[in-house]
C-alpha cells in the first residue's frame, strides 16, 4: 500500500487541479467559440480546450497510448519519446485543415445525435478503463480477452506497442476529430460557417495546434513514466485514466438513456387565462443553476433558460420527457413549455451528457 501514496497523492492534486479550473469557470471565460473572429482566437480556444473536459477524451487516448508504445532500443531515447507524440499530433493537424476544410466547402451545421454520442462516450470509456487496469498490472492486455479495436482504428490494439507501427499514432490523431468535446463540436460548427475550405480548415487546424501543448507534455511525461524510476507517475496516470473513463461512462449512459429527440426552441404554448407555473435556471460555467427545479403535477409549466455562460458542452439541452434538443443561445433567454403529467423524476442534460439537471414533480 505505501507504493500507492504517492500516486494517488500525484492523481489527487492533478485531478483538484483540473476540477477547480473546470467549475471555477476561469477556463470557459474564454470560451466563446461562436463569436471567434479570427484565427489567434481559434487557437487561444484550443488551449483552453485542452486544460477543460475535452482533456478527459483526448487527453486519456493520448496518455493511453504513450505508455503502451514499444521504444525501439536502438534509438536514442529523447528521439524515442518524442516519435509518437509528434506523429499524433501530425494526423491530428493535419486532419483538422481537411476535414475543417470539408466542413467549410459543406457550408451546413453538423449534428451529432445524442445516441452517436453515447456510443462513442461509452466505447472509449471502456477501452480507456481496461487501458488503466492494465497499465498498474491488475488485469492482462485487453486482447486476452478478446477485445479489438475498431478497423479504422487500428487493426488490433497490440499495434499501440509496436513502434515499427508509425501509422497507428498517427491514426488516432485524426480520429480524435470526431470525439465527443464540446470545444470541438462547437469549432466544427464554426468551420461549418466560414463558408470556404481554407477558413474552415485553418480554423480547426489552429484549434487543434492549440491544444497541442499540454497534450503532448502529457505524451511525453506518460512515455518516461514507462521507466522504474517513474513507476509512481505511471500509476498516477492510469488512476487518472480509470476516474476519467468514469466520467465518461456515466454520460454515454445518460446520453444512452435519452429516446430520440426532436430539436426545437420551444414545444406547446400557453393560452390566455390558463394555469402556468414559471421556473428559471441559468446555465453557468459550471453548470445548471439551480440543478433541482420544483413544480407541481398537472400545471403547465414555463422553463426559462438563461444562456448567462453558455459553452460547447452546454450550447444544447436533451429534455426526453418532452421529446426536445433545444438549442441555447449565450446571453438569449430560451424558452420551452411542458405539461408535467405524473409525479417523480424528469431529468435533462447538456447534449453531451456531462451537466446534468432534473425536474422533482411533486
Amino acid at each position: 500500500m505505501i507504493e500507492w501514496i504517492i500516486p494517488l497523492l500525484i492523481a489527487g492534486i492533478i485531478l483538484g487541479i483540473f476540477y477547480f479550473l473546470e467549475f471555477s469557470g476561469l477556463l470557459r471565460i474564454f470560451d466563446k467559440t461562436g463569436d471567434i473572429l479570427n484565427y489567434p482566437m481559434a487557437f487561444f480556444t484550443g488551449v483552453i480546450a485542452s486544460l477543460s473536459s475535452c482533456f478527459a477524451v483526448v487527453g486519456s487516448i493520448v496518455i493511453a497510448f504513450a505508455v503502451t508504445w514499444k521504444v525501439d532500443s536502438k534509438e536514442n531515447q529523447y528521439f524515442a519519446l518524442l516519435k509518437p507524440n509528434l506523429l499524433f499530433h501530425t494526423g491530428r493537424i493535419v486532419s483538422f485543415f481537411i476535414l475543417g476544410g470539408l466542413l467549410g466547402l459543406l457550408g451546413g451545421e453538423l449534428i451529432i445525435s445524442s445516441h452517436t454520442a453515447a456510443a462513442v462516450n461509452i466505447f472509449v470509456s471502456l477501452i480507456m478503463l481496461l487501458l488503466g487496469l492494465h497499465i498498474i498490472g491488475l488485469i492482462p492486455s485487453i486482447n486476452a480477452f478478446g477485445i479489438k479495436m475498431p478497423l479504422i482504428l487500428t487493426n488490433q490494439m497490440s499495434s499501440l506497442k509496436k513502434s515499427s507501427r508509425l501509422l497507428a499514432p498517427v491514426t488516432l490523431g485524426m480520429l480524435t476529430f470526431f470525439l465527443p468535446c464540446g470545444f470541438t463540436q462547437s469549432m466544427q460548427i464554426f468551420s461549418l460557417g466560414s463558408g470556404s475550405f481554407m477558413k474552415g480548415g485553418l480554423y480547426m487546424a489552429l484549434f487543434a495546434l492549440g491544444t497541442l501543448p499540454v497534450l503532448f507534455i502529457a505524451g511525453v511525461t506518460a512515455m518516461f513514466a514507462k521507466q522504474s524510476y517513474f513507476v509512481s507517475l505511471k500509476r498516477a496516470g492510469a488512476i487518472l485514466i480509470i476516474i476519467f473513463s468514469f466520467l465518461m461512462l456515466t454520460s454515454g449512459i445518460t446520453l444512452l438513456n435519452n429516446k430520440p429527440v426532436t430539436k426545437t426552441n420551444a414545444i406547446e404554448s400557453i393560452t390566455a387565462n390558463e394555469p402556468v407555473q414559471v421556473v428559471t435556471m441559468h446555465i453557468k460555467y459550471r453548470g445548471f443553476t439551480p440543478e433541482v427545479l420544483k413544480i407541481k403535477q398537472g400545471v403547465k409549466v414555463r422553463w426559462e433558460i438563461y444562456g448567462d455562460e453558455v459553452t460547447g458542452c452546454t450550447n444544447a439541452i436533451l429534455f426526453p420527457y418532452a421529446n426536445i434538443q433545444v438549442k441555447i443561445p449565450r446571453n438569449e433567454v430560451t424558452i420551452v413549455e411542458f405539461m408535467p403529467a405524473k409525479k417523480g423524476y424528469l431529468p435533462f442534460s447538456c447534449w453531451m451528457g456531462m451537466v446534468r439537471g432534473v425536474f422533482l414533480v411533486e
